[in-house]
């Protein structure tokens, strides 16, 4: 990987980041110990955020959304910093998702083959961009997904490399083949 193709990835995550309500911001300050309790999901809403997410961010070298507690912190922000039209939005997709699947692919989302899930997330996300607009289910689900992992524990300290001041920014530094992109 290039410098030029790990600025565009942060630069793709802090563009997207902005389609955030602002309250997500100030939500991730906080400390989300195992005393909050999110209650927004049931039982097989939580399993197929979770099969969502692994298919959005999966575990490759580095842990995926799953492992880095991505669902739960999803769940979280969602129910305490979204909209309730957004929060409809977003639930009735997931619905949407697991309906169309039963109906087209004869099976529930989490009970598909990983290689037919992102087949199934990358028409959806298609069909979404082609209207102009608003971002639907898949893109705002897509967006907060990738925010969570960047805000956990684990993508910020395994997936990226963490620095609270790394120092004077050198443009011609060349990036070398398996470094981390600094956060």
């Amino acid at each position: 990987m290039q410098r030029r193709e790990a600025v565009k990835i942060v630069t793709a995550f802090f563009g997207a980041s902005l389609a955030l309500p602002e309250s997500v911001f100030a939500r991730i300050a906080e400390p989300l110990g195992d005393g909050i309790k999110p209650t927004l999901l049931a039982g097989k809403q939580r399993k197929l955020l979770a099969a969502i997410s692994e298919c959005i961010i999966p575990k490759t070298d580095t842990p995926g959304a799953v492992e880095a507690g991505v669902p739960r912190l999803f769940e979280i922000l969602l129910q305490d910093c979204y909209k309730a039209e957004d929060q409809k939005l977003i639930m009735d997709g997931m619905v949407n998702l697991d309906a169309d699947c039963k109906t087209k692919q004869g099976a529930s989302f989490a009970k598909l083959s990983k290689a037919k899930q992102i087949e199934v997330l990358t028409e959806m996300e298609k069909a979404e961009r082609a209207i102009k607009g608003k971002p639907g289910f898949i893109r705002m689900t897509k967006d907060l997904v990738k925010f969570c992992y960047v805000n956990s524990e684990v993508g910020a300290s395994t997936a990226f490399e963490y620095q609270i001041a790394p120092g004077r920014w050198n443009g011609e530094e060349l990036y070398k083949m398996g470094d981390k992109i600094y956060l």
